[in-house]
């Protein structure tokens, strides 16, 4: 019914053109197809100039074969929610460079996670030199202050006042133990630092290469409090995955295949006994010449999670388990 009526006003579009003087020639007729104030769908060569401003219409030849499509004009929510795409677009890609040249640097620098670990420890050991040379600091620092004591005591005995001098040196001591005692705390901060920075940095070299990967406990529950975060697969995996999991409940994940496509999925997440459940709402995606589909969808996918531990997670996705790790 509604295609013969487009048909229909098709030829009188084409009957009221010819009527009015439009020859053919080379170039083809160009008609106007879009819906009207009363929701009807028209066929025209000309369209209004308020409906052509809003967009939302079709420009076809006499043929009806389509010559170019104008997308209707986006709601102020609709701008709105393409501006948070974008951001969260341009913040995709600002974390990945990011990842990207730490995990160069990662490469670079290390051939095996014993070359880490050595690293560490040299680190762990200058740190622990510069920690007994403090507390030899101290030991003196102590000393003087008996000393200072003692020739305080002694005024004391003969019955003299003990001079401002003496006790200024014996406040300025103390002030200094204090203060050497509280680089000594910093300083061993700074070893448990040292040893969190150069444990993720394993963990990292671990999923780029493949190398020793460890045992992941299997997993009896898995809560939101544990996924809530920045997840990157690691070499083992042929597709790039980047998964942002929101406290909120919102999802981003961006998928680089080997083909040179690009697919970033906007939409929610939850949790169950070892599953993540995924819900997607819109997908976007961009083959290697750059040319990009958008798709509203409600696709509703089981992860299930094959294994975790603090800063590595093992999906199951299309059969295969992918190791992730927490990204800061």
């Amino acid at each position: 019914m509604m295609q013969n009526h487009i048909k229909r006003s098709l030829i009188i579009a084409i009957t009221c053109s010819l009527l009015s003087g439009v020859v053919w020639g080379a170039e083809p007729l160009r008609f106007y197809r879009f819906v009207d104030e009363s929701g009807n769908m028209v066929i025209s060569s000309s369209i209004p100039p308020h409906l052509a401003a809003k967009g939302g219409y079709t420009v076809i030849d006499d043929k009806g074969r389509v010559l170019e499509k104008v997308p209707k004009a986006l709601t102020p929510e609709q701008l709105i929610e393409k501006k948070q795409q974008d951001l969260i677009r341009e913040a995709l890609e600002q974390q990945r460079a990011q990842q990207e040249a730490r995990d160069k640097t990662l490469l670079t620098l290390y051939s095996s996670t014993d070359d880490i670990e050595r690293a560490m420890q040299r680190q762990l050991a200058e740190i622990e030199e510069k920690i007994r040379t403090t507390e030899g600091d101290i030991r003196r620092t102590q000393q003087n202050k008996g000393q200072k004591e003692e020739q305080a005591a002694n005024v004391e005995r003969s019955g003299r006042q003990v001079p401002k001098r003496i006790l200024e040196e014996i406040k300025h001591l103390n002030s200094e133990t204090k203060r050497l005692e509280k680089e000594i705390e910093r300083r061993r901060s700074e070893q448990e630092e040292v040893k969190a920075k150069f444990a993720k940095d394993i963990e990292r070299f671990r999923v780029l290469t493949g190398e020793d990967t460890p045992e992941v406990p299997e997993v009896v529950d898995i809560s939101k409090e544990d996924l809530h975060g920045i997840w990157v697969s690691g070499a083992v995996s042929d597709t790039k995955h980047e998964m942002i999991l929101t406290k909120k409940g919102s999802l981003t994940w961006v998928s680089n295949a080997p083909s040179g496509i690009r697919t970033l999925r906007i939409g929610n997440w939850k949790s169950e006994k070892q599953a993540l459940l995924v819900t997607v709402n819109s997908r976007q995606t961009t083959d290697k010449q750059g040319k990009v589909a958008l798709e509203q969808t409600s696709e509703q996918k089981r992860y299930p999670v094959k294994g975790y531990q603090s800063n590595i997670i093992v999906l199951e996705i299309e059969g295969k388990a992918i190791p992730f790790s927490r990204s800061d």
